[in-house]
């Protein structure tokens, strides 16, 4: 049994949803103590979305997992992990924006599915990522 949320993907845009979503993605599994800014996002080969090829992605994890990641000076509650990627998002690259008949605004993905890049002490993935609207 896993008492961890074993798979959440949301696409939104603004800072209520930013922190639902963060809630939702297992922040209760431990506050933000680590992050990554992995940049740019690999799509696998093949795989027909490219759309996010090239965005900049920003991993929390709750313990240390390794030579890539940074310890922050203090851990982060649910407010101070929103104020952070929040933050972060206003500087973030994004993939080139999709060509539609509507039109498109910065917004983010957050995954929370098992382990990001093999480490199991993640809390989610952010991704820079464009929210497409219908005419």
């Amino acid at each position: 049994m896993s008492n961890r949320v074993d798979e959440l993907v949301v696409y939104s845009e603004g800072v209520e949803t930013l922190r639902f979503a963060l809630a939702l993605s297992g922040h209760a599994n431990g506050a933000v103590a680590y992050i990554a800014d992995r940049a740019p996002v690999d799509v696998a080969p093949g795989r027909a979305d490219r759309s996010r090829e090239g965005a900049s992605r920003l991993i929390l994890y709750s313990h240390d997992s390794g030579p890539h990641v940074t310890k922050l000076p203090a851990a982060l509650s649910l407010d101070g992990m929103v104020s952070l990627v929040s933050e972060w998002l206003r500087s973030a690259e994004y993939a080139e924006a999709p060509d539609t008949d509507g039109s498109v605004s910065r917004g983010w993905r957050i995954t929370g599915e098992g382990p990001v890049n093999g480490w199991w002490p993640t809390i989610c993935a952010v991704e820079a990522a464009w929210m497409v609207h219908g005419k």
